[in-house]
């Protein structure tokens, strides 16, 4: 297990309490039941970013073809008026 470091934190008496009956009823200590809240809580917002992130990467592939399409099609018409200009010139 990692070093671990002590922090200090208040909690409304009626919190307190719960988190007491929790710890109480599972066998193990109040510390073990805040470390195991806040691994969730870590583990939850990873796992929101993560889908924020594959929901704007997807949305971002959507946009990046749509700008390589417009492009291409620019790329195009302009080849294409080049290759009759070179035609008008023979």
């Amino acid at each position: 297990m990692p070093q671990l470091k002590k922090i200090l934190f208040s909690l409304p008496d009626p919190l307190l309490k719960k988190l007491d009956a929790i710890a109480n009823k599972k066998g193990v200590s109040r510390t073990r039941v805040l470390r195991d809240a806040a691994e969730d809580l870590v583990k939850k917002e990873e796992k929101k970013l993560r889908q924020e992130l594959k929901t704007g990467y997807t949305e971002m592939g959507k946009l990046n073809l749509k700008l390589a399409e417009i492009c291409f099609d620019a790329d195009q018409e302009t080849l294409d008026r080049y290759e009759e200009k070179l035609a008008e010139c023979e």
